[in-house]
């Protein structure tokens, strides 16, 4: 076996393995005698094939096979032992020989074509500035954030005319074609909320009504729902579907949630561990905790700025031929070549993004999420829903959170969400941590403009991308 690299870029090289028979013959041979023992074909006692035979019918493709692991095994040793960092994977090149002939072949030549990742330099200190917008809780923010705590604790009550937020009580009876009611059909009693209800004309007669007032409708129709409509009813979702009919809903009562008193008793639900003694302390807790609301906004902001910043300002080439190609076979021709050209830009500018992500993770080692971090992340929220009770088993209770762990992993779509979050919540606290950090007070109105603004440049370079932080395991330093 002989591995040897030519270069043919700043970037680019192409690999050509030298296999020999003697890398794959001992395991061949074993792989014949295996299919010999099991083979049963007709004039022959079963493990008594003629190894010719055996040879004629199976030879071939277990050569290829063979082969194959070996020129795979091969490739992954030269490439952990030269300690290459790739851009992608090796890419097969039929180009530079001949395509083997695995039946009359006993020796052969393969040719890869690879690309290595170009030195990225990211500041990551205090000589980099950073822009944190603070949302400022404005009064009017907070008088609804008061207005929400007061409703929240509010008391019910019964009142004579309907709003789109109250709770309507109906009696619910499924109509004849005349519009009797049908004796035999589906009735229910059921609460109802204006707010739900999509078709607009429906909604505005609802509004009019009060207690003992009835009005006709499809509630399918109304809602536009099949589940909505089937928990109104009480029927099944599959019953839902394709309701035609009409039905009678008469309000029998009409309940609607006032707003609390701002006194002791809401300061002491809302904040039970804080000692709030009038409403001056009352309403700056509000807006402290508003602000801290806000935050998760801010920081997703910040890092997506920032990242943006580090993006614009380095200098990066890529060898653009190689990933062109590398895209076409990667997606197994399910992209033309012309796609691909003519969205390669955002193809670019998404492998730029993925090395700087690299980049920070090889220079900072507590930003890798491993699959331990998201098995933690899920069992932690779990486990804030499902606690044991006194008395359980706990070595019983803590396998019972691994099964359900165990299963929530084998979701690849939430495992993907949670690790993102995870290393996007890193990567904020390593840029509050180590960047020039210059905040800047704004409005919330000012700070929704700032995001349409940035959305509107992210649509301009739409592209898909995964963070791929999972099993990290190179360490390097920034440079």
């Amino acid at each position: 076996m002989n591995i040897s690299q030519d270069k043919t870029g700043d970037l680019t090289a192409t690999l050509k393995i030298e296999v020999q028979a003697s890398d794959y013959k001992e395991q061949f041979d074993q792989e014949l005698k295996k299919y010999r023992k099991q083979a049963t074909l007709p004039g022959f006692r079963p493990g008594k094939v003629p190894m010719g035979v055996i040879q004629k019918k199976y030879g071939t493709a277990l050569k290829v096979e063979e082969v194959n692991k070996v020129v795979s095994g091969a490739l992954n040793d030269y490439i952990t032992n030269e300690k290459l960092d790739l851009l992608g994977y090796p890419i097969s090149n039929p180009e530079k020989g001949l395509m083997p002939d695995f039946e009359n072949q006993i020796d052969f030549e393969f040719y890869f074509d690879i690309a290595t990742s170009p030195e990225i330099t990211l500041d990551v200190s205090e000589n980099t500035e950073a822009e944190y917008l603070k949302i400022l809780v404005s009064d009017e923010m907070l008088e609804k954030f008061i207005d929400d705590i007061r409703k929240r604790n509010g008391a019910f009550e019964e009142v004579d005319n309907i709003e789109e937020s109250d709770m309507v009580t109906v009696k619910i009876e499924e109509l004849n074609e005349d519009n009797t009611i049908n004796s035999e059909g589906i009735s229910n009693n059921a609460p109802i909320v204006p707010t739900y209800i999509k078709d607009e004309d429906t909604k505005a007669e609802l509004l009019k009504l009060k207690v003992g007032d009835t009005i006709i409708f499809n509630p399918l129709i109304a809602t536009g729902n099949a589940t909505e409509t089937a928990t109104m009813l009480g029927i099944k979702k599959e019953e839902a579907e394709n309701l035609e009919k009409d039905f009678q809903f008469t309000v029998e009562k009409i309940t609607r949630q006032g707003l609390a008193d701002v006194n002791e008793e809401l300061y002491k639900a809302t904040f039970p561990n804080d000692e709030i003694k009038d409403e001056t302390e009352f309403r700056d807790k509000v807006r402290e905790e508003a602000s801290k609301a806000h935050a998760a906004e801010s920081d997703k902001h910040f890092m997506h700025h920032t990242m943006e910043q580090f993006l614009n300002n380095t200098e990066t080439e890529l060898p653009d031929e190689f990933l062109k190609k590398w895209l076409f076979v990667s997606n197994e021709g399910k992209i033309s070549e012309e796609e691909i050209n003519k969205d390669y830009h955002h193809y670019q500018r998404s492998m730029k993004m993925q090395l700087i992500e690299n980049r920070l993770v090889k220079a900072n080692e507590g930003l890798q999420v491993t699959e331990k971090d998201i098995k933690d992340q899920i069992r932690s929220y779990f486990s804030m829903y499902m606690p044991p009770h006194s008395g359980d088993d706990n070595q019983e209770w803590e396998e019972r959170m691994d099964g359900i762990v165990d299963n929530y992993m084998q979701n690849k779509e939430e495992v993907q969400k949670i690790s993102n979050q995870l290393f996007d919540q890193r990567v904020i606290e390593l840029f509050k941590s180590k960047l020039n950090v210059v905040e800047k007070e704004v409005s919330y109105d000012e700070f929704v403009k700032t995001l349409k603004e940035s959305q509107q440049q992210d649509h301009a370079h739409e592209h898909t991308h995964e963070h791929a932080h999972v099993h990290e395991e190179e360490d390097s330093n920034e440079q």
